[in-house]
């Protein structure tokens, strides 16, 4: 069995490693503080731990692949922000450019019709109240037939 002491800041740890070529497991010494190991006196049989060691064992598995998805988390979160926001930021540039062109047939439209119609301005806001009661009802989508049928007075 060898044996490998390391130095540290907070004192001497002593690795014995077996010679054994199938053994996975060596032999430390660590600093802990009493609480720590109070603590893990009293869980490790409720996480079906044989031993103080297992639990250890299985804390730092366990701490060790938090720190490691915590690094992932970042990295995909990173590569998410620069692949998405580019793609979003066309998007809004395409819808701006979208309703601006329909308002300006809008306008054309509206303008249009204004030059051939004569209405009164009562009969002006009355159109315009069914027409907030239509978009309200229809949730925005104008069905034209209806409009037309409506006018011609076949409602």
């Amino acid at each position: 069995m060898a044996t490998i002491k390391t130095y540290t800041e907070r004192g001497v740890v002593n690795m014995e490693i077996k010679d054994s070529p199938f053994s996975e497991k060596g032999r430390y010494s660590l600093w802990l503080s009493n609480e720590n190991i109070k603590k893990a006196d009293m869980v490790y049989p409720l996480n079906r731990c044989k031993s103080r060691s297992e639990f250890i064992d299985r804390a730092i598995r366990f701490y060790c692949g938090y720190v490691e998805s915590s690094i992932a988390e970042d990295y995909i979160a990173d590569v998410f922000v620069q692949t998405l926001f580019p793609k979003l930021d066309n998007m809004k540039k395409d819808l701006i450019k979208s309703v601006y062109n329909m308002a300006l047939q809008l306008s054309m439209l509206i303008h249009f019709e204004a030059t051939s119609c004569d209405y009164s301005d009562e009969e002006l806001r009355q159109l315009r109240n069914k027409c907030i009661v239509d978009i309200k009802k229809a949730q925005g989508v104008i069905d034209f037939e209806k409009a037309i049928h409506y006018q011609r007075g076949d409602e």
